[in-house]
């Protein structure tokens, strides 16, 4: 269940042991024509997706289908969609939707959450509590969407100055530099429109 990343891994690692795949999800980044990997399926996965089929993969897709319930009986999974369709599976249906960290204890207690979204201040902090930061996929600014790890790994080195800053400790502009240089100090969102496929 599921129709990006998570999803096509799942299905591709799936196919290489014969199984039969089937993915439903209500969208699918396969055809959209937006750079932007939290948008569209990655070159490297479709690349994988078309070598696994070519090589005879098992893999379906039916899109427009959102999942609200799973049951279980008789042996049988019962996949219930918003639609008023109902598949049945004799294995375990996989939920291959991303990550919801809203639903972690530890993000209940430490952060803010409204509409199902994470409360920051500019510098990704807890509305709550001080110092309390959150790095991750669910991290958006304006425009920018930081959900992949080679996207928000740039903000690392940011709130580690605040911190340190914080902290009184001295601050090593070179090092600062070093990372700016190299693309790994994130401190202005506008530079985050995907505007290449690599």
């Amino acid at each position: 269940i599921g129709g990006n990343e998570s999803a096509f891994d799942a299905a591709i690692n799936l196919s290489q042991t014969g199984a039969r795949i089937s993915i439903y999800t209500s969208k699918t980044g396969l055809k959209k024509e937006d750079a932007d990997p939290s948008i569209r399926l990655s070159p490297y996965t479709q690349q994988r997706l078309q070598n696994a089929i070519q090589e005879g993969a098992l893999i379906e897709m039916h899109v427009g289908y959102r999942a609200h319930k799973v049951t279980y009986q008789d042996h049988s999974y019962k996949i219930h969609f918003d639609n008023g369709h109902i598949v049945h599976s004799h294995t375990e249906p996989i939920i291959a939707t991303g990550f919801d960290v809203t639903q972690n204890p530890l993000i209940e207690q430490l952060f803010q959450i409204r509409q199902s979204e994470i409360q920051l201040t500019e510098l990704d902090e807890s509305t709550k509590f001080p110092n309390v930061f959150l790095i991750g996929a669910t991290v958006r600014h304006q425009n920018a969407i930081l959900c992949y790890i080679y996207k928000f790994r740039a903000r690392f080195a940011v709130l580690a100055r605040i911190v340190s800053l914080r902290e009184g400790l001295p601050e090593d502009t070179s090092l600062i530099q070093s990372y700016r240089q190299k693309n790994m100090f994130l401190d202005d969102y506008h530079c985050c429109d995907v505007n290449c496929t690599c």
